[in-house]
């Protein structure tokens, strides 16, 4: 399942075990008719992917075509936390394949901070800590 929250400064993107292609299919068309209807400028995505393992590849796809769809809509920062070294090594091939990297930070969201973290890169760029380092793995401590 996909839940989409709109803030001022963007949009947080909750995902759970369990995402189909089906869910993702209604994500982007949620996206496209609803939450990037009106233009909004330049805006931040906190993608908590917390409690998400490696992506299915079937779901390779409509994770670019979402990633693309925000980027062309404005996305100029995304923070996406996760626990799971593999989908965050997925993560970065897709947001490199969809010219998202240099505005993309993937944190350990196995750290107490990390919510307040990813918020404050989406919303103002501010730098976060705890971030998984280019391997995949968590930065050690």
């Amino acid at each position: 399942m996909v839940h989409i929250s709109t803030r001022s400064w963007g949009m947080i993107i909750t995902m759970t075990p369990s995402v189909g292609k089906h869910d993702l299919a209604r994500f982007f068309d949620d996206l496209r008719m609803t939450h990037l209807q009106d233009s909004r400028g330049f805006f931040g995505a906190l993608f908590d992917l917390s409690a998400m393992g490696p992506l299915h590849p079937d779901l390779r796809d409509p994770m670019l075509s979402s990633f693309r769809l925000l980027l062309q809509r404005g996305m100029i920062r995304s923070a996406m936390a996760s626990t799971n070294a593999l989908l965050v090594s997925q993560l970065r091939r897709l947001t490199t394949a969809t010219d998202c990297a240099p505005g993309a930070r993937f944190l350990d969201a196995s750290l107490a901070d990390w919510r307040k973290e990813a918020e404050a890169w989406a919303a103002f760029g501010a730098e976060p800590q705890g971030l998984f380092e280019s391997s995949g793995a968590p930065s050690p401590e």
